[in-house]
């Protein structure tokens, strides 16, 4: 693009033509961000467009090619599709009767929980009872013990107040006169 410097006009260069076209503000906003030049930016989507619109569309027996595979894909997919359907039942089932399994083996774990419940408890009952008559047997030890005791200071008691009596009984010995001392 040159400018003309006598009437201020942009000149063309031959091999090229202007394009106007409206684009929406989001997009145009993008491109600006994008730091490019607005004349490249729409060469370069230009081209893009053409090449894709030759390798898509060159013939009208490509498409009709393209929709037959198509088709066979289609009919391919929905065989797979059954058969990833069937599978997904017989996992189902499979599932539902491990749920089954599960559902039983918790009804019993229950069962069992009560059934220990019940033991122990009848177990604390027969230990309490155990307890109960360690204590009395203690009880009873300590009231023996306690009398055994009464008993033995009762005989010794008795044993001092007869060496008392023997010593009474003794002969008096004979007697140093009192001025000798060894």
């Amino acid at each position: 693009m040159f400018l003309n410097s006598e009437t201020n006009e942009t000149i063309m260069p031959p091999e090229k033509i202007q394009v106007s076209a409206r684009i929406p503000k989001p997009l145009y906003d993008k491109v600006v961000s994008l730091n490019e030049n607005m004349t490249i930016t729409v060469v370069n989507a230009l081209e893009l467009l053409v090449d894709q619109y030759e390798t898509n569309c060159n013939t009208s027996e490509t498409i009709c090619k393209s929709n037959e595979t198509n088709n066979n894909t289609d009919e391919t997919s929905n065989s797979i599709h059954l058969a990833k359907i069937e599978e997904l039942g017989n996992h189902i089932s499979t599932l539902k009767t491990f749920n089954d399994t599960l559902k039983a083996q918790l009804e019993e774990a229950r069962k069992n929980k009560e059934d220990l419940k019940e033991q122990l408890k009848s177990n604390d009952e027969n230990q309490l009872l155990r307890i109960t008559d360690l204590k009395e047997e203690i009880s009873v030890l300590r009231n023996e013990l306690t009398n055994k005791n009464d008993t033995i200071k009762n005989l010794t008691t008795i044993t001092e107040s007869q060496l008392k009596g023997y010593k009474l009984i003794e002969a008096p010995a004979a007697k140093k006169p009192w001025w000798r001392f060894w």
